[in-house]
């Protein structure tokens, strides 16, 4: 009895040996975060869509969250990546880590925006000198890139906001500013009929915009005094009519629901939707740090308690299901895949330094996918 005893605990011991130095050699791939409470799983797995599946991180090397731009597909998140060598324009497959290097950007000035929401286009800009070119960058085979257009440093100074998409993936719209006079305009470019159109903002300081899916109106953050404001009107011709203004708990926190209705999140963390047919507002939640809205404007991902970020189903003025999907990372950006399945997180984590009792923010190695059932 005692030596059949001892014999399954040297077994124990030997598989558990084995078992360690096999994780040793799985550190280059994709890591599986298990579903745990502790990840983040959610408790009530009776509301489909929002119950969490698997969360996946990307493999550590050359990877850092600020370097992802977005999805190009379900199964893929494009960035720029690479160390000391070089940076290049890199595909990555989140559920196995193999990388498709699509450009060499190492003897470039490249910045890389905000990929459309449907995955087939990202919206660059190229620098040379003074002179910075905005164009669109098609993910699929062809891979064409399309001038939308060009900004001289010697005339007007560059944007003062990114570029950002509408919903539908059919508008750009960024801010510029003349460095001589001061004066502030909105740029939108139709991807369809290529066609740029602007309207003057004198006097204001844009640090970011976006056009509805139908072209006929926009959100604009602008700051003042240190606030931001997010201001939501109409284009007309020539001219950009205010119709509504609320202040901001960071500086993209706005979205359209509709080409008629905006969400945002104002500076008391109040989660608040307008709706410019009859000028009502609603308070839909309370205490909200950032959020996200699927391309379909079905679902919300947002932050609640600093480093816990919450999923819900959007219905009218009402927030249903509220799911826990992830604690302990403050998140800093949240972008959906084309299909409304899947999660990309870039964050920061909280620690204890010390002995200073303080708590301080360090950037997360490298961003998450968390994926719904």
């Amino acid at each position: 009895m005692i030596v059949a005893r001892f014999g399954a605990l040297v077994f124990c011991a030997l598989l558990c040996l084995a078992l360690a130095g096999c994780a040793g050699r799985l550190s280059d791939k994709i890591v599986v975060i298990p579903d745990t409470e502790e990840a983040g799983e959610s408790a009530d797995s009776g509301h489909n869509g929002l119950e969490v599946g698997k969360i996946y991180k990307l493999p550590e090397q050359d990877i850092t969250g600020s370097d992802i731009a977005g999805w190009i597909d379900n199964r893929r998140v494009i960035g720029l990546i690479g160390g000391s060598a070089g940076r290049h324009l890199t595909a990555i497959d989140y559920q196995t880590g193999t990388r498709e290097a699509w450009q060499d950007t190492a003897t470039e000035r490249i910045e890389l925006g905000a990929v459309s929401p449907d995955g087939k286009y990202i919206a660059l800009t190229r620098y040379d000198g003074e002179k910075e070119t905005y164009s669109l960058l098609s993910t699929v085979s062809d891979r064409q890139e399309a001038v939308m257009s060009e900004s001289d440093a010697g005339a007007a100074a560059a944007r003062t906001s990114p570029l950002a998409w509408s919903n539908n993936s059919r508008y750009v719209a960024y801010a510029k500013e003349k460095s001589r006079f001061g004066e502030a305009a909105l740029v939108v470019y139709d991807r369809q009929t290529a066609a740029v159109n602007s309207w003057a903002l004198p006097g204001w300081q844009v640090v970011y915009a976006k056009a509805a899916d139908d072209g006929a109106s926009a959100v604009i953050v602008r700051m003042e005094g240190g606030q931001p404001y997010a201001a939501y009107g109409t284009l007309s011709e020539g001219a950009f009519e205010l119709r509504y203004e609320h202040n901001l708990n960071h500086a993209d926190g706005v979205d359209f629901i509709s080409d008629d209705q905006i969400v945002l999140s104002g500076a008391n963390g109040a989660l608040i939707t307008y709706d410019k047919r009859n000028s009502s507002t609603a308070v839909l939640l309370e205490q909200v740090g950032i959020f996200k809205l699927s391309n379909d404007s079905k679902y919300i991902v947002y932050s609640k308690e600093s480093e816990s970020l919450y999923a819900a189903k959007l219905q009218g003025n009402n927030v249903l299901n509220e799911q826990s999907i992830y604690k302990g990372i403050v998140p800093t950006r949240l972008d959906w895949s084309p299909d409304n399945k899947k999660i990309l997180l870039n964050g920061r984590k909280w620690f204890e330094a010390r002995p200073a009792p303080a708590l301080q923010v360090v950037p997360a190695k490298t961003p998450l996918i968390i994926e719904f059932k």
